[in-house]
Protein backbone atom coordinates (compact mmCIF):
# COMPACT_ATOMS: atom_id res chain seq x y z
CA UNK A 1 0.00 0.00 0.00
CA UNK A 2 1.71 3.63 -0.62
CA UNK A 3 3.08 5.19 2.12
CA UNK A 4 1.05 8.43 2.05
CA UNK A 5 -2.07 6.68 2.80
CA UNK A 6 -0.83 5.46 6.12
CA UNK A 7 -1.25 8.96 7.49
CA UNK A 8 -4.06 9.35 5.52
CA UNK A 9 -6.23 6.79 7.04
CA UNK A 10 -5.77 8.89 10.36
CA UNK A 11 -8.04 11.10 8.88
CA UNK A 12 -8.51 13.51 5.72
CA UNK A 13 -9.88 17.09 5.21
CA UNK A 14 -9.62 21.14 6.26
CA UNK A 15 -9.06 18.42 9.04
CA UNK A 16 -7.28 15.85 7.92
CA UNK A 17 -3.80 17.65 8.60
CA UNK A 18 -5.51 18.59 12.21
CA UNK A 19 -6.73 14.92 12.37
CA UNK A 20 -3.00 13.56 12.11
CA UNK A 21 -1.71 15.54 14.72
CA UNK A 22 -4.18 14.36 17.21
CA UNK A 23 -3.65 10.51 16.26
CA UNK A 24 -5.44 9.43 19.82
CA UNK A 25 -8.69 11.17 18.90
CA UNK A 26 -8.16 10.23 15.41
CA UNK A 27 -7.77 6.56 15.65
CA UNK A 28 -12.24 6.74 17.14
CA UNK A 29 -13.09 8.99 14.01
CA UNK A 30 -11.09 7.50 10.97
CA UNK A 31 -13.31 5.18 8.85
CA UNK A 32 -12.24 1.94 6.61
CA UNK A 33 -11.56 2.92 3.30
CA UNK A 34 -10.96 0.27 0.31
CA UNK A 35 -8.60 0.47 -2.23
CA UNK A 36 -9.39 0.21 -5.49
CA UNK A 37 -8.58 -2.03 -7.98
CA UNK A 38 -7.88 -2.42 -11.70
CA UNK A 39 -8.74 0.20 -13.90
CA UNK A 40 -11.38 2.84 -13.17
CA UNK A 41 -12.17 5.77 -14.60
CA UNK A 42 -10.51 8.52 -13.87
CA UNK A 43 -12.68 11.22 -11.62
CA UNK A 44 -13.24 14.72 -12.74
CA UNK A 45 -10.38 17.09 -13.41
CA UNK A 46 -10.24 19.52 -10.47
CA UNK A 47 -10.43 23.11 -10.90
CA UNK A 48 -7.71 25.26 -12.31
CA UNK A 49 -8.69 28.71 -11.26
CA UNK A 50 -7.23 29.72 -7.54
CA UNK A 51 -9.76 31.11 -5.47
CA UNK A 52 -9.29 33.70 -2.61
CA UNK A 53 -10.54 32.78 0.64
CA UNK A 54 -12.82 35.14 1.71
CA UNK A 55 -11.83 35.22 5.63
CA UNK A 56 -12.41 38.77 7.13
CA UNK A 57 -15.19 40.14 8.77
CA UNK A 58 -16.89 38.88 12.26
CA UNK A 59 -18.99 35.97 10.01
CA UNK A 60 -17.48 33.19 11.75
CA UNK A 61 -19.25 30.51 10.60
CA UNK A 62 -18.78 31.90 6.81
CA UNK A 63 -15.09 32.43 7.83
CA UNK A 64 -14.53 28.60 8.82
CA UNK A 65 -16.59 27.59 5.47
CA UNK A 66 -13.94 29.40 3.24
CA UNK A 67 -10.91 27.93 5.24
CA UNK A 68 -12.65 24.57 4.97
CA UNK A 69 -12.80 25.42 1.17
CA UNK A 70 -9.69 26.50 0.53
CA UNK A 71 -8.06 23.72 2.37
CA UNK A 72 -10.32 21.06 -0.19
CA UNK A 73 -8.99 23.42 -3.26
CA UNK A 74 -4.90 22.84 -1.73
CA UNK A 75 -5.84 19.15 -1.77
CA UNK A 76 -7.31 18.62 -5.06
CA UNK A 77 -4.18 20.57 -6.55
CA UNK A 78 -1.76 20.64 -4.31
CA UNK A 79 -0.40 23.83 -3.44
CA UNK A 80 1.84 24.02 -0.60
CA UNK A 81 3.05 27.74 -1.79
CA UNK A 82 -0.79 28.77 -0.69
CA UNK A 83 -0.48 27.25 3.09
CA UNK A 84 -0.25 30.76 4.47
CA UNK A 85 -3.85 31.76 3.08
CA UNK A 86 -5.48 29.77 5.52
CA UNK A 87 -2.87 29.17 8.57
CA UNK A 88 -0.74 31.19 10.47
CA UNK A 89 3.13 30.68 9.96
CA UNK A 90 3.64 29.40 13.62
CA UNK A 91 0.30 27.01 13.32
CA UNK A 92 2.13 23.14 13.71
CA UNK A 93 -0.57 22.17 10.74
CA UNK A 94 1.23 24.69 8.32
CA UNK A 95 3.91 22.87 8.02
CA UNK A 96 2.37 19.17 8.22
CA UNK A 97 0.09 20.19 5.46
CA UNK A 98 2.82 22.10 3.62
CA UNK A 99 5.27 19.15 3.79
CA UNK A 100 1.96 16.53 2.97
CA UNK A 101 1.10 18.80 -0.27
CA UNK A 102 4.88 18.68 -1.44
CA UNK A 103 4.46 15.13 -1.33
CA UNK A 104 1.26 14.69 -3.34
CA UNK A 105 2.62 16.91 -5.54
CA UNK A 106 5.89 15.25 -6.42
CA UNK A 107 3.87 11.65 -7.00
CA UNK A 108 1.18 13.11 -9.14
CA UNK A 109 -1.51 12.87 -6.51
CA UNK A 110 -4.67 15.03 -5.80
CA UNK A 111 -8.38 14.64 -3.44
CA UNK A 112 -11.22 14.30 -5.74
CA UNK A 113 -12.87 15.61 -2.57
CA UNK A 114 -15.90 18.45 -1.77
CA UNK A 115 -14.14 19.17 1.57
CA UNK A 116 -15.82 18.90 5.18
CA UNK A 117 -19.57 19.38 5.95
CA UNK A 118 -19.58 22.27 8.31
CA UNK A 119 -22.53 21.72 10.40
CA UNK A 120 -22.24 24.56 13.18
CA UNK A 121 -19.35 27.07 14.48
CA UNK A 122 -20.12 28.46 17.95
CA UNK A 123 -18.00 31.70 19.09
CA UNK A 124 -16.51 30.00 22.58
CA UNK A 125 -14.54 32.82 22.95
CA UNK A 126 -12.95 35.89 22.30
CA UNK A 127 -9.84 36.44 24.91
CA UNK A 128 -8.45 39.62 22.16
CA UNK A 129 -9.89 41.60 19.41
CA UNK A 130 -7.58 39.43 16.95
CA UNK A 131 -8.12 36.00 18.79
CA UNK A 132 -11.40 33.94 18.59
CA UNK A 133 -11.58 30.39 19.74
CA UNK A 134 -14.05 28.44 17.91
CA UNK A 135 -16.19 24.73 18.32
CA UNK A 136 -16.64 23.85 14.56
CA UNK A 137 -18.93 20.72 14.40
CA UNK A 138 -17.64 19.38 11.19
CA UNK A 139 -18.44 15.79 9.41
CA UNK A 140 -15.11 14.70 7.39
CA UNK A 141 -16.66 14.69 3.30
CA UNK A 142 -16.46 11.45 1.30
CA UNK A 143 -13.19 11.67 -1.10
CA UNK A 144 -10.84 9.65 -3.74
CA UNK A 145 -7.17 9.26 -3.66
CA UNK A 146 -6.09 9.84 -7.46
CA UNK A 147 -2.74 9.24 -8.87
CA UNK A 148 -1.76 9.51 -12.40
CA UNK A 149 -5.60 9.91 -13.16
CA UNK A 150 -6.54 7.06 -11.42
CA UNK A 151 -8.61 6.11 -8.25
CA UNK A 152 -6.27 4.67 -6.20
CA UNK A 153 -8.25 4.79 -2.70
CA UNK A 154 -12.23 6.08 -1.79
CA UNK A 155 -13.13 7.26 1.69
CA UNK A 156 -16.67 7.39 2.23
CA UNK A 157 -17.93 10.52 4.74
CA UNK A 158 -17.12 10.15 8.37
CA UNK A 159 -19.18 10.95 11.46
CA UNK A 160 -19.70 14.69 13.10
CA UNK A 161 -17.16 15.75 15.48
CA UNK A 162 -16.12 19.26 16.98
CA UNK A 163 -12.93 20.49 16.28
CA UNK A 164 -11.60 23.41 18.62
CA UNK A 165 -9.49 26.06 16.88
CA UNK A 166 -8.48 29.49 17.60
CA UNK A 167 -7.83 31.87 15.06
CA UNK A 168 -5.50 34.99 14.67
CA UNK A 169 -6.46 37.96 12.74
CA UNK A 170 -3.70 39.19 10.71
CA UNK A 171 -2.20 42.79 9.99
CA UNK A 172 -3.98 42.13 6.83
CA UNK A 173 -7.32 41.76 8.62
CA UNK A 174 -8.13 38.07 7.25
CA UNK A 175 -8.48 35.34 9.70
CA UNK A 176 -6.22 32.13 9.76
CA UNK A 177 -5.87 28.78 11.91
CA UNK A 178 -3.82 29.44 14.63
CA UNK A 179 -4.00 26.34 16.64
CA UNK A 180 -5.86 23.18 16.73
CA UNK A 181 -6.99 23.42 20.54
CA UNK A 182 -8.99 20.09 20.97
CA UNK A 183 -11.51 17.30 19.13
CA UNK A 184 -14.59 16.29 20.82
CA UNK A 185 -17.19 14.06 20.12
CA UNK A 186 -19.95 15.01 17.78
CA UNK A 187 -23.49 15.35 18.55
CA UNK A 188 -24.79 11.84 18.71
CA UNK A 189 -22.16 10.07 19.73
CA UNK A 190 -21.73 7.34 21.70
CA UNK A 191 -20.07 8.45 25.60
Amino acid sequence: MPEILTPLRVGIAAAVVLALAVGAWAAGLTTTGRTVAGPRQAPLAAPTATPTPQTTGEDFAAIWREISSFEAFLYSQPSPELVDEIYTEDCFCNAVLRDRLEEMRARDRRYVWDGDEVIDVEVRDQPAPDQVVLAVTLRLGARQLVENDAVIDERPAGPPFVRVVRLQRGPDERWRMARLLGVEPGPGASP
